[in-house]
């Protein structure tokens, strides 16, 4: 794309400030925990009350998890995994999922949009020493696979939102925002 996609223009600030105030909106996300990429390329987004932490490795997705793993108190009680490039991931599916996991409190919740899974992720703080050990960038979607039965799915009867992956995903995305 020619620069980290985080850094896109969206809505006030960037894609990654959207991302982060998304998550800040839903109260019971406590603490929050926003993972860079190595270096000072994405510098720290403006923050209300998420904590940025850089991840060291450079190996994808499962690096991002295992350096905000760590950054998480030792009382935490489970892990919302949320990505910074769905801008459609609003503060409300997010509010939803968190919701649905503080009810039942399963090993393991996702978000299925018109049977797609989706984000966020939410797994169990008994969880989070397998979590610590995944790697790959898939890993936590086949974690959810080989959980199948432990795994509580939440219903969302509208499309999953959509990532930003290229830059004609974020002009279509950006106009379709904008109009």
């Amino acid at each position: 794309m020619g620069s980290p996609k985080q850094l896109l223009p969206w809505g006030t600030g960037t894609l990654l400030e959207h991302a982060v105030g998304q998550a800040e909106a839903v109260e019971s996300l406590d603490p929050i925990v926003c993972v860079l990429p190595p270096g000072e390329l994405v510098p720290e987004p403006r923050c209300a009350r998420a904590v940025a932490v850089r991840r060291e490795a450079s190996d994808g997705c499962s690096a991002s998890l295992r350096s905000g793993l760590a950054a998480l108190p030792a009382e935490a009680v489970a892990v919302a995994i949320l990505p910074a490039d769905q801008p459609g991931l609003t503060a409300k599916l997010i509010a939803e999922a968190a919701s649905a996991w503080l009810r039942e409190r399963p090993e393991a919740l996702a978000l299925r949009y018109r049977g797609a899974p989706g984000h966020p992720l939410i797994f169990c703080a008994s969880l989070l020493p397998m979590l610590s050990g995944l790697r790959g960038d898939k890993a936590l979607w086949d974690l959810l696979q080989e959980m199948s039965n432990a795994v509580r799915w939440v219903e969302i009867d509208e499309p999953a939102p959509p990532d930003v992956n290229t830059l004609e995903d974020y002009r279509r995305l950006h106009a379709a925002a904008n109009t």
